[in-house]
Formats: structure tokens, sequence, C-alpha cells
């Protein structure tokens, strides 16, 4: 089961061959995507959707992305996608009234970002540092390899695609370089 065109992995300018490579038969002409990141303000719907349309019309950005902080939040996982499904679902209504830019979907936090605010699944796993003297440096960021985790991905995907979105790109990293020590396992 095909569950959405495309999913893009990194940061918001980004060449993808999919979509965003142009190749002639003599020579190499590559297309940039210009990914505006979008944050949902439902009270400020009109606003954000024409600052967005204005972007697109003068070629600023190729596309736009909403943003959602969808890390798995609570014991049992609080459901957090219905909400930003709604709002998305708004938003995109509210943009199609200015202009017709792609829009997709930026889930900003998958495995979390470490912030003390979270409040990861109890039973879950979470990340182990490489620095072992900031032993509590992820406790706040879920192990992307824990079943339940994994259980709770595939869910919220299939709940994102069924938004029929043009892209979901997924925003989450290791924290190698920001003092949190990420881990990478084997």
């Amino acid at each position: 089961m095909k569950l959405i065109g495309h999913m893009l992995f990194g940061g918001a300018m980004l060449m993808n061959n999919v979509m965003a490579t142009e190749i002639e038969s003599k020579s190499a002409n590559i297309h940039m995507r210009y990914i505006n990141i979008a944050p949902m303000f439902m009270d400020h719907k009109t606003e954000v959707c024409k600052d967005i349309a204005q972007l697109y019309k003068q070629g600023i950005i190729t596309e736009n992305a909403f943003m959602m902080k969808l890390n798995p939040q609570g014991t049992p996982p609080v459901d957090l996608v219905t909400e930003a499904a709604k709002n998305f679902t708004e938003m995109r209504t509210e943009l199609r009234k200015y202009s017709d830019v792609p829009q997709g979907i930026l889930v900003q936090a998958s495995i979390g970002h470490g912030y003390w605010q979270d409040t990861p699944p109890e039973d879950f796993t979470c990340m182990e540092t490489i620095a072992p003297e900031q032993n509590n440096s992820l406790k706040y960021i879920v192990c992307p390899y824990d079943d339940d985790f994994r259980t709770y991905f595939k869910d919220m995907a299939r709940k994102l695609s069924q938004l029929k979105p043009d892209f979901l790109l997924i925003d989450d990293d290791y924290r190698i370089i920001t003092g949190r020590f990420g881990c990478f396992c084997p």
C-alpha cells in the first residue's frame, strides 16, 4: 500500500531526484526546492496564509510545509495527530483561497528534540548517550528502534497520509553536535 507520494528527510532546502531534479539530455539542470516552514497559528491563519501566498508569488519559495510537533507524549501516548490534522486541513483550505503553492507537512519532532517539557511514554526506550558523563542528556528523546515507537510512528504516518499532503518532511536528528551527545546504534 502506498501511503503518500513522497516522504522527504532533511532540511528545508533540499534536492530530491524524484521531484526536484530536472535532467535534460545534454546538460544537467538542477532545480532547488525552497520549502517554507510555517506554523499553524489558527488565530492568525488568514495572515499566515496570505504571507505564504505572497512568498510563492514572488518566487521566494517553491512549496510550503505546515509544521507539527508529533513526538510521543504521555503514557499511553496522547493522540496529537487528530488536532494537528484538523488544523492542517483548515490551513490548507485557507491557503488555497490565495495560492496553488504545493502544501506538505513537516513532522517537526518524531523522536523528540530533548526538551525538558517533553514527557515520552514510560514504556518507550529512550536514546542512550555516546557521552557517559552526560547520562541525562537524552532522557526526553525516544529511540527510533523501539518497537512501541515504531508502532506509534507508523500509525501517525498512516493518519497523516490520509490528509493527502503534497509531501511529508521528517525533521529529526540525533543531536550529535548540540551538546546532547546522541547515539548511533549498530
